[in-house]
């Protein structure tokens, strides 16, 4: 059904979304006065992250599935340290 370009292209996204969680992460000031608003922005892009990789685990290949639940997991990780 899906195109090798497709697969790639949701892949890709996928994989891009997961690196700007990180980015966001690596970048939170704990102490700054926009942390609350840090915390907001970095939940907003983990859901898109996860809708991303939702969408890439329907027309990955089998490695892909692998390193795209690899992110789910680090994604999951995330979020419950920021909800504690």
């Amino acid at each position: 059904m899906g195109s090798y370009k497709d697969n790639q292209l949701t892949f890709q996204a996928a994989q891009k979304g997961t690196k700007e969680v990180m980015d966001i992460l690596n970048n939170m000031d704990v102490n700054g006065s926009l942390y609350g608003h840090q915390i907001k922005q970095l939940k907003q892009e983990i859901n898109e992250a996860f809708q991303q990789i939702d969408s890439a685990l329907i027309i990955a290949s089998e490695h892909q599935k692998e390193q795209l639940k690899e992110y789910q997991s680090e994604l999951q990780n995330i979020m419950s340290q920021i909800d504690d």
